[in-house]
């Protein structure tokens, strides 16, 4: 019997007793099975913090151009089908399952994650989907990564924060190290901040890659009237508009995606009319995302880690509020201390759902980390949509409440508020 969509991961969940497993053989063994039909031209991106983003500056730019764009990303935030897209637009059940049953056939009992069942049946279907260009997401840092199964024409690292140390390593240079592994001879890397780990550059030198580094390669400045100019190699965009994507550190990602197109072909570099129409299409769901429901401001943001919780503390700093209320949960092998320190100085009070997912951390034990810090009262409950009902009840609409923490914290929050929220 055919299995449906939801059987068919329930069944991959079961094939690898382990959620992450690094390494390439397994998955190469099956991917030279499959009669990848290579589109014009792949990007790779990688890094700590931002890849989704880069990903959407990217299928926007290019749509807008007219090129037909397939996109692999993780994690959904809703439903599966998010992680395999052409021109935006999720790929049906019917493809999915189809190519998870092409994987099975060609497999030959090698065991293989649930990434990898599904990054092989992406790969798959985006081969036959007549796409010019094809941009694939990491999942985990990089050289031991499903997704570098493929050999990109050119990719970005975002940048490099400590994150998934339990397997990536300790250091910004073992990490640095490890998103590298998507560099090839001879073809193009952008690197999206400023000071990148030397392992990163030595990693590039050693493969002979072309590394574009900001600050020496491309650069950014605000100019008046809030636009601002990008400049890289060999061509400049003047008088861009700020885009509609939250985040002052959006602009790099947007300059760092523009390095990588002028590097890949310079010929077909957007112009700045182009670029503008582009970046105001874009619309982040779960980052930096504020929205009205039950006449109250909620912000959701999946900062999970130090750097990306930097960047929503620098954005609340900038918010007009009464009271802050979160609603907060996060998995255990997360840096937690260093997430709360970043946003604790606008809590007044902390709602911690408990989530069933294995790697998070209890709400009692992540509440004693949060009294502990004296930084606003706080309280448990059972599920997000408890925490949500309460923090309804406990504010108006002069306060803010900010779900964040995860994606099994703002994904379940998003499906609840848009099932029973009425602006």
């Amino acid at each position: 019997m055919k299995k449906n969509l939801q059987e068919w991961l329930s069944w991959q969940e079961s094939l690898s007793s382990k959620e992450i497993n690094l390494g390439l053989d397994r998955v190469t063994r099956v991917f030279d099975r499959l009669k990848f039909i290579r589109p014009k031209k792949i990007i790779t991106v990688a890094g700590t913090n931002g890849k989704g983003s880069v990903v959407s500056i990217l299928e926007s730019i290019l749509i807008t151009q007219g090129f037909q764009v397939g996109s692999y990303t993780s994690p959904h935030m809703h439903k599966y089908n998010e992680r395999i897209k052409v021109n935006c637009n999720p790929v049906s059940n019917k493809k999915i399952t189809d190519a998870f049953e092409k994987i099975e056939n060609v497999r030959c009992n090698q065991l293989l994650t649930y990434f990898e069942f599904g990054t092989l049946a992406a790969l798959d279907i985006l081969s036959y989907s007549y796409v010019d260009y094809l941009i694939l997401e990491v999942g985990l840092g990089g050289r031991l990564d499903a997704v570098n199964v493929i050999d990109p024409d050119g990719s970005i690292i975002t940048n490099i924060g400590l994150d998934h140390m339990d397997w990536l390593g300790d250091s910004r240079e073992k990490i640095g190290y490890e998103k590298a592994g998507i560099m090839r001879d001879n073809i193009p890397t952008v690197y999206g901040e400023l000071d990148p780990p030397n392992s990163i550059k030595d990693t590039a030198f050693d493969k002979s890659a072309d590394l574009i580094l900001m600050g020496e390669d491309y650069s950014y400045e605000n100019s008046l009237n809030g636009l601002w100019n990008w400049q890289g190699r060999y061509n400049r965009r003047g008088n861009l508009e700020s885009s509609d994507i939250k985040g002052s550190h959006q602009v790099k990602n947007i300059s760092a995606a523009l390095a990588l197109l002028e590097s890949i072909n310079s010929d077909e570099l957007p112009s700045e009319r182009t670029i503008n129409k582009a970046m105001q299409g874009i619309h982040l769901e779960g980052r930096l995302d504020q929205r009205l429901y039950h006449g109250r401001n909620w912000l959701f943001d999946v900062a999970h880690n130090h750097d990306s919780a930097r960047i929503l503390g620098d954005f609340l700093s900038k918010q007009e509020f009464r009271r802050c209320i979160f609603i907060f949960g996060i998995m255990s092998d997360k840096d937690i201390h260093k997430v709360i320190d970043e946003i604790a100085e606008y809590a007044t009070h902390w709602f911690i759902p408990k989530l069933g997912i294995t790697r998070s951390i209890e709400p009692s034990d992540l509440m004693k980390i949060i009294e502990e810090k004296n930084t606003g009262s706080c309280s448990m409950n059972n599920s997000v949509a408890q925490s949500i009902n309460m923090a309804v009840d406990l504010t108006s609409k002069d306060d803010l409440i900010v779900i964040t923490g995860s994606f099994f914290v703002v994904s379940p929050a998003l499906y609840y508020l848009k099932e029973t929220g009425t602006n």
